[in-house]
């Protein structure tokens, strides 16, 4: 990992390196596919928003970089759907159950 970094590296990077690396070291122990999985899941929840809903919100407003047209990822009534049952699916979500996929699941 410490060959990976440079001047300007940033955490997600780092995370990513990490993660990588752990991933091919699990040939070697499984702990390592483990690590490996907690640091992807913990990089993805730095990088949605705190719930579902939120997180269905972006999906839908994302825009492609490549043509500047909206990416429809999302269809307008399955947004609203969500955006109607926002508690009742927050509420029978359980993030901590991310942590119990192996890398290759979470990847």
């Amino acid at each position: 990992v410490v060959q990976g970094i440079y001047s300007g590296v940033t955490v997600q990077e780092l995370d990513k390196l990490a993660a990588e690396t752990s991933a091919y070291m699990s040939i070697e122990h499984p702990d390592y596919g483990k690590l490996a999985s907690r640091l992807v899941v913990s990089d993805l929840h730095k990088d949605t928003a705190p719930n579902f809903a939120e997180t269905m919100v972006s999906v839908h407003e994302h825009i492609e970089a490549a043509t500047g047209l909206p990416s429809n990822y999302l269809d307008e009534e399955i947004l609203e759907v969500i955006k109607t049952n926002a508690a009742a699916i927050e509420g029978e979500i359980d993030y901590s159950r991310d942590y119990s996929f192996d890398y290759f699941g979470i990847k």
